[in-house]
């Protein structure tokens, strides 16, 4: 959990304080200074930085830039994540065997998904497309007790409850033949939040919905609706087709008029396509032979393939994913030993285009690294459960306030569990503010 949260904060070092601080939004430049703190600044360059760092699409960033209000939390991460890493240096925290353990899974981690990210940037579609309008009748098979509990139903009641709806669907469609409007009639029936758009769900590929559903999607032309009910595992369908094009990644949004629903679309088909690619490489005739070694060896010198026409070792691979004056360290054989097929193929063909040299990943990579040492130091040292006690009194104090319920299933232990997550956020909180007002931090 403390590697993934690695991932969703960012920090940085301050600018130049020579900067120029220009008064107007209008002036804003890689000069401009957002925030202040004793010491330094955070400019915007250094913000934008960050943001990319952690995978930031450019209209979220202009976003965010262009409101101040929405600034305000992600730059008060940032300062928390500087001033905090500050601190584990100077307690030393980064020289840590355990601190270096936990980078190599880090940067591990972040590398695949830098190289994910650049291969959806780079995937190639092709597809057909079609816009769909539909009225959705839902089809459970359970029922709910006591507001909140799931009760499974037999297969016979499932199925009463799907003649039902078959029912009610097939009286639509004779309204929608006499000429009554498929949307009115989805706002008034359907049980899709689409329903307030008249059932209009965009356009979608045939991979998007079930079986059954893209079967009758995609053999619709231009403007039929299905005169049979699609029953699916989700439930009974009334489908209308409305357009249908061919896309691309380089027509799409143009072949869309809506931005978003075209951005969505080509987001999908561009993921995808990267599985595809992801699982041509475990194809490769050579991919067990590597792998096996990679996983299996414990000589730095076994070569695992060529770049470039040099040989890349085990020391190689390790030297890449480690602290530097870490790579001899225990632990380089374990970890690789724990990579999954995926993975481990999804590196080599990182390695091999040599992306963890790339200017722009040691750039981004350096950020994230501060954040791994930032968010490990203040889960593991100053929010340590170690240093977080519990007494007999408040244990008793909070199985007062339970209900008779809880009082008979809650033990101790799920007690301590509850009063130490609630201490830890509290300490979290008090913690956050002790350090951001001993930097003097100031959002301008």
């Amino acid at each position: 959990m403390l590697v993934l949260s690695f991932f969703v904060l960012s920090s940085c070092k301050g600018e130049d304080k020579t900067a120029p601080v220009p008064k107007t939004k209008e002036d804003l430049s890689s000069a401009y200074v957002l925030a202040t703190y004793k010491g330094g600044e955070i400019g915007e360059t250094e913000f934008v930085d960050w943001m990319r760092a952690n995978h930031y699409p450019p209209n979220k960033i202009a976003g965010i830039l262009d409101n101040k209000q929405r600034r305000r939390g992600h730059l008060r991460r940032m300062a928390l994540d500087l001033f905090t890493g500050n601190e584990a240096e100077a307690a030393g925290y980064d020289n840590s065997d355990e601190f270096k353990r936990t980078v190599r899974y880090a940067k591990k981690n972040y590398l695949l998904s830098y190289y994910r990210k650049k291969l959806r940037e780079q995937a190639t579609f092709e597809e057909d497309a079609v816009k769909v309008r539909m009225i959705y009748f839902e089809v459970l098979d359970y029922r709910v007790e006591d507001g909140v509990k799931k009760i499974k139903l037999p297969p016979e009641k499932v199925e009463e409850r799907y003649k039902k709806n078959i029912s009610l669907a097939k009286n639509l469609i004779e309204k929608i033949d006499n000429g009554e409007d498929f949307g009115e009639l989805a706002k008034e029936f359907s049980d899709d939040h689409s329903k307030r758009l008249g059932g209009d769900i965009g356009f979608i590929y045939y991979q998007m919905k079930e079986q059954a559903f893209a079967d009758a999607a995609f053999s619709l032309r231009v403007g039929e609706f299905t005169k049979e009910p699609v029953r699916t595992e989700r439930g009974v369908y009334i489908i209308k087709v409305e357009d249908r094009v061919e896309v691309n990644e380089k027509n799409i949004e143009d072949r869309i008029p809506d931005i978003n629903n075209a951005r969505a679309l080509k987001n999908r088909l561009s993921f995808f396509a990267v599985k595809r690619y992801e699982a041509g490489l475990e194809k490769a005739d050579d991919a067990d032979d590597y792998y096996q070694k990679l996983i299996q060896g414990d000589n730095p010198d076994t070569v695992l393939f060529k770049v470039s026409g040099k040989d890349f070792t085990i020391g190689d691979f390790d030297a890449a994913l480690s602290e530097p004056g870490d790579i001899n360290n225990e632990g380089g054989d374990a970890f690789r030993s724990k990579l999954p097929l995926n993975e481990a193929l999804l590196l080599r063909d990182a390695f091999k285009k040599e992306i963890h040299k790339e200017s722009d990943f040691i750039k981004t990579w350096n950020i994230m690294r501060r954040i791994a040492l930032a968010r490990k130091y203040k889960n593991a040292v100053v929010l340590s459960i170690e240093n977080i006690g519990i007494t007999d009194e408040e244990i008793e104090a909070e199985r007062a306030n339970l209900d008779e319920e809880k009082k008979k299933s809650f033990t101790n232990d799920v007690i301590i569990k509850i009063l130490t997550g609630r201490k830890r956020f509290s300490k979290k909180l008090q913690y956050e503010e002790n350090i951001l007002a001993k930097n003097e931090f100031t959002i301008i």
